[in-house]
This record gives structure tokens, sequence and C-alpha cells, in this order.
């Protein structure tokens, strides 16, 4: 996954409107850094995360809050906004 965070690895298909798919398996494995980096290459394009539900929906929730979305700049109260509208 850390070929995601050069620019000329993706060049082409941000172009074309692609965006970037995460899993929480290769994300994981890299560093804060590495994942700002991926982050900023695909700023502005369409990001899909695929976290699992097993053996917890409240474990992954936990996951989502403490490993993603402080790379996006979102905060907890920032979340429930854009979720629940308010």
């Amino acid at each position: 996954m850390e070929v995601l965070a050069n620019p000329e690895h993706s060049a082409k298909l941000r172009a074309a409107g692609g965006g970037l798919y995460l899993h929480n398996n290769g994300w994981a494995g890299l560093s804060p850094e590495q994942q700002r980096e991926v982050l900023q290459v695909f700023a502005g394009r369409p990001i899909a995360i695929e976290l699992g539900f097993n053996p917890s929906a409240e474990a992954w929730a936990k996951r989502y809050r403490t490993g993603y979305a402080p790379c996006y700049g979102w905060t907890s109260q920032g979340l429930k906004q854009l979720l629940l509208g308010g």
C-alpha cells in the first residue's frame, strides 16, 4: 500500500476520476505518516473504506474512530453531524 503515497503511481487513475478503496488489513500496516501521505495524494477524490462487523460492530467503530477519522481530520462530533445531518 505504501506505493499509493507516490502520486505518480495513481496519476492516470485519479485523472480518470478514480478514487481510493481502503481495507483495514492494508491500511493498518501503514504508519500514521504514510496514511496522511496517501490521503493527501487522493484529496478530493472518492474514498471508500471497508470495515468488518465481526466479532462486533463496536470494535470496528472504535477502529474507525482511532485509525481512520483522525487521518481525515474528523472529530467524533464532526462524524456525528455528517452521519446524522445535525
